[in-house]
């Protein structure tokens, strides 16, 4: 059995986006109220992109956890890292 998989979007990011945009404050307000949100949801894992929205995103709920997200860009690599996890993990995507 895979272990659970809780899948988020990255949190806001400007209108005017460009290519890696870093969150905006709405952003930032977001990824904190994830944290409390999942903090005592048992993550062990956490996967993030390269970009910036997405590590800003994961940021606050990995520092609270000490888990050090492992950056994954190429979604097959991301299944096989997620499949890879004992059933009992809980991973954060």
């Amino acid at each position: 059995m895979p272990p659970t998989t809780v899948l988020i979007r990255h949190a806001d990011v400007p209108s005017e986006m460009g290519t890696n945009p870093a969150l905006s404050a709405d952003g930032l307000a977001r990824a904190q109220r994830l944290r409390h949100l999942l903090g005592d949801a048992g993550i062990d894992a956490i996967f993030v992109t390269r970009l910036l929205r997405s590590r800003q995103t994961a940021e606050p709920i990995a520092a609270d956890l000490r888990i050090t997200p492992t950056v994954i860009d190429d979604v097959d690599a991301l299944v096989t890292a997620i499949r890879a996890r004992p059933s009992a993990s809980r991973v954060l995507v």
